[in-house]
């Protein structure tokens, strides 16, 4: 029904052809009795069937008249009319054969749970937008929460009037966007509060509805990608007039907490948690950051050096000085634990106080960053709330993290290193193993230091997503290296029974990947496989196998396609590198923005009941929200929609 009328949604002329005349003819008796008595009870009700008649048929022209006109609507009258324009668009599209547009096949698709709450939709159910709500919740993983700043001081008249317009409007959004209307979200989004958080939910949750749509219909998909994109923009665009207007102000909208459809977080979290690269790295967000990261002091490092001595109080509080002493302090550790590794090791009874300092700084540093990163997995002891995404998920979204996974490696390989240490032998072999690994591992968590700066931490983005591609090309090349490699055992040492002779490393599994992997980089085994000697041994299958087809496959089409491979890659990095350094970036400020250097906050524990109490008062107090953003929100929304 959406895409039929889209046409007449611009409309100004009604001709007898058109289905909607009888609104001209309705609109202009309620005119006529709006004249008459503007407030009286009839009027309003009126406003409210022909509002409903409009939304059902696309009229845009009405929609934008009538909620222009700001007429008061009780909340019951409201949750009525939101009832009944899910029963008028859903209930008549319950099977897959009545449904034109797809939309409710993708609506029975996005439920999570054994509750079928699409179901409760499609049957015209009361309360139908807080079944939507519950919907888009589960969708986007986040726990339920309602926005107290809506009901705070509600006692005049006039007041309530404005939360119950307020409701209905998110209401009438969030029906346009589950139905697809398109015109219609356009011209609701410009009238509700929050805009800009409200137009990154509606582009997540459009995003959502088209990889499902994806499994099915493309043409659907591509159309609620389009309009996902479509209010990224808008968003992309307010920022750019909030950043220009009034950069104090955009800072703070952009670092609150808001709250649409029980989905609370900042806005600048929330794209962070939807990987929204653009929103990250925009202009607004990169200052608000800077401002982060030098305490408001001029965002320029050797600016903040020179000027340290000026403001040392401001200065000590940046979190970019707690990096770079973090950072410090590990990097001595480090040369420490390593030049216990380069002497011989003894027991822990026999070794000097001066070596065991050096050996377990290391230990309990690692043991502290991992109960940090602990820390910032669960999201407890932070001074402030950045969203109410689910705990599971919040965990898996922040688990994804390469550092983490290396200090979860560090970690084990301390346990490790440790009981190897007790166990009395003369050489200490396994133990110094573990020693070295651990400080291997160590330096290459020592590298995020160089994420921070834009030319180290797009090289090392580089390195990691040449990493990723080459484990993935590893496990395409698996089996034919498995292949390969057996076909060569069993024709060269077929007479040995035995396949796991001794001890792992002496099994016959590592003789297998050995001879086909380094004949990628052009060791042909010619005395092992007979081909320059005679050699009676050695099946004339293998040096024609291996010596001609592995070995042209292998060098000829695998290491060129790898390169390739990597080209390709090289080049989508390359085009993405300042979005998505920034977006490690973000990390790396948001760590160190609630943490002191070395790891202190956990040995604090006046500090630690410190933040304990900060984040239970911080929550009601950082809810408060000002008229005067509202309205600066509310004019720069027009604005974006001007271009």
């Amino acid at each position: 029904m959406s895409e039929k009328h889209e046409t007449l949604g611009f409309t100004t002329f009604s001709s007898p052809f058109s289905l909607p005349l009888d609104l001209f003819f309705r609109f202009s008796k309620f005119l006529e009795l709006k004249m008459e008595n503007p407030s009286s009870e009839k009027v309003v009700n009126e406003a409210q069937d022909l509002l409903k008649a409009a939304l059902l048929t696309n009229r845009t022209d009405y929609v934008n008249t009538l909620l222009d006109l700001n007429l008061p609507i009780s909340e019951h009258a409201a949750g009525m009319l939101i009832d009944e324009l899910y029963k008028n668009t859903l209930s008549a599209h319950i099977t897959e054969k009545n449904d034109s547009s797809g939309m409710s096949w993708v609506l029975m698709e996005m439920e999570k749970g054994k509750e079928k709450l699409a179901k409760h939709l499609f049957d015209g159910e009361t309360d139908c937008h807080k079944i939507a709500q519950k919907m888009c919740k589960r969708l986007l993983n986040y726990n339920k929460t309602e926005d107290p700043r809506l009901f705070t001081n509600c006692r005049t008249q006039r007041r309530k009037e404005y939360v119950y317009r307020q409701n209905l409007l998110q209401a009438v959004l969030l029906w346009s966007l589950l139905t697809h209307r398109t015109d219609i979200a356009t011209l609701v989004w410009r009238r509700v509060a929050n805009q800009l958080y409200t137009g990154l939910v509606s582009a997540l949750i459009l995003q959502k509805m088209s990889s499902i749509a994806k499994l099915k219909d493309d043409k659907l998909s591509e159309k609620l990608k389009e309009q996902s994109k479509v209010f990224r923009d808008r968003v992309l665009s307010m920022m750019d007039n909030l950043y220009q207007t009034d950069e104090v102000l955009a800072f703070e909208i952009l670092d609150e907490l808001d709250t649409v459809w029980t989905i609370q977080a900042r806005p600048l979290s929330f794209a962070y948690e939807s990987k929204m690269y653009d929103i990250i790295a925009h202009p607004c967000s990169v200052g608000l950051l800077d401002k982060i990261w030098y305490n408001g002091l001029i965002p320029s490092g050797l600016r903040f050096c020179t000027d340290f001595w000026k403001h040392p109080y401001v200065s000590g509080g940046a979190p970019c000085f707690h990096f770079v002493l973090h950072y410090l302090f590990f990097g001595i550790i480090l040369l420490m634990y390593s030049f216990v590794v380069l002497t011989p090791l003894k027991r822990y009874e026999d070794m000097s106080l001066f070596l065991l300092l050096f050996e377990f700084s290391l230990y309990v540093w690692t043991g502290l960053d991992f109960f940090n990163d602990i820390v910032s997995i669960m999201g407890i002891l932070w001074k402030r709330t950045e969203t109410r995404r689910k705990g599971r998920y919040r965990f898996l979204s922040r688990l994804n993290d390469m550092w983490k996974v290396l200090g979860l490696v560090c970690v084990i390989l301390v346990v490790f290193t440790v009981i190897s240490r007790r166990k009395p032998t003369k050489t200490f072999t396994m133990a110094t193993r573990l020693c070295a690994l651990l400080l291997l591992f160590s330096y290459l968590r020592y590298m995020r230091v160089f994420v921070i700066h834009r030319y180290t931490g797009i090289t090392f983005l580089f390195l990691k997503h040449m990493l990723l591609n080459l484990m993935q090309f590893l496990i395409t090349i698996a089996f034919f290296v498995l292949g390969v490699g057996i076909f060569i055992e069993a024709m060269i040492h077929r007479n040995q029974p035995d396949l796991f002779p001794g001890k792992w490393y002496d099994w016959r599994i590592w003789r297998i990947i050995y001879y086909p992997f380094y004949q990628y980089y052009g060791e042909s085994f010619d005395d092992e496989f007979g081909v320059e000697k005679s050699n009676a041994d050695v099946d004339w299958s293998v040096k024609a196998v291996v010596a001609a087809i592995h070995m042209m496959v292998g060098n000829l089409l695998i290491v060129n396609l790898i390169i390739a491979l990597f080209t390709t890659t090289y080049e989508k990095v390359l085009a993405k590198s300042a979005l998505i350094w920034q977006y490690e970036r973000y990390h790396v400020i948001q760590d160190f923005r609630r943490r002191t250097f070395g790891n202190l906050d956990y040995i604090n524990l006046w500090r630690l009941i410190k933040l304990c109490k900060r984040k239970r008062n911080n929550v009601q107090k950082e809810l408060k929200r000002t008229r005067e953003r509202q309205i600066l929100q509310y004019i720069m929304a027009g604005r974006s929609l001007e271009k």
